[in-house]
């Protein structure tokens, strides 16, 4: 309808024809005021979605551009920041660009004569709920590596800063295992070693339990965290 509008009125302008673009004007207008009343919400939510990805914004910024050449393992791990087409940063780019097409919306004059020209909002609305669901459908997996990504850098901190420390062994198959779980010297990590006391503790089978006795402030909490 937009088209034939502007079709209509260059041809009645010309003297081609009639001005019949009064009438599909007045067609245009009243489905668009029909159809577009979710459509004029779309700067506020679209302003809404941006703010909350902003707080990302650093984050994701830096594992984009962080260089991964020489830990394969973190380059795999943060491959879903690295996808040219659904990187973050072009998703969330998007949807700034329709916060920013969508902000005529506070200035009347301006918003009444592009919605009368085209569809405008109802365009960005349409194009704000296809980001949308392109954000949706990958946004679990940035935050799922954000989260791992938290607990390695937790651990590696940890490492860092104790090097004398044991990196646990795990095994899959606990049945065949004796004692199920072993541990020597165990202390509690943010205590200083001068002030620590380390415990030797071992389950030797599925099934047994240990108890911890002792009165107030011997221990028990700081041993067992």
């Amino acid at each position: 309808l937009a088209g034939l509008n502007w079709v209509a009125l260059i041809s009645s302008w010309l003297g081609w024809t009639e001005p019949w673009w009064y009438y599909t004007f007045a067609v245009y207008f009243v489905i668009y005021m029909a159809l577009s009343r979710p459509a004029r919400t779309v700067f506020h939510e679209a302003s809404a979605l941006q703010v909350a990805v902003e707080q990302l914004a650093g984050v994701i910024g830096y594992l984009e551009s962080y260089r991964y050449a020489n830990a394969p393992g973190l380059r795999q791990l943060c491959s879903s920041f690295l996808d040219q087409e659904k990187r973050p940063s072009r998703l969330l780019g998007r949807i700034k660009q329709v916060a920013a097409a969508t902000g005529i919306q506070g200035t009347p004059i301006i918003w009444l004569l592009l919605n009368a020209a085209a569809p405008w909002d109802y365009f960005f609305a349409y194009q704000l709920n296809r980001y949308k669901r392109q954000v949706a459908a990958v946004a679990p997996g940035w935050l799922d590596t954000w989260a791992e990504l938290e607990a390695l850098s937790a651990l590696a901190n940890l490492s860092y800063l104790n090097p004398d420390y044991r990196v646990p062994d795990i095994e899959s198959d606990v049945g065949s295992l004796q004692p199920i779980f072993s541990a020597k010297a165990l202390g509690h990590p943010l205590l200083p070693d001068s002030a620590k006391v380390c415990n030797d503790f071992a389950v030797d089978r599925l099934g047994d339990v240990a108890i911890l006795t002792g009165s107030n402030m011997a221990g028990k909490s700081t041993f067992l965290k």
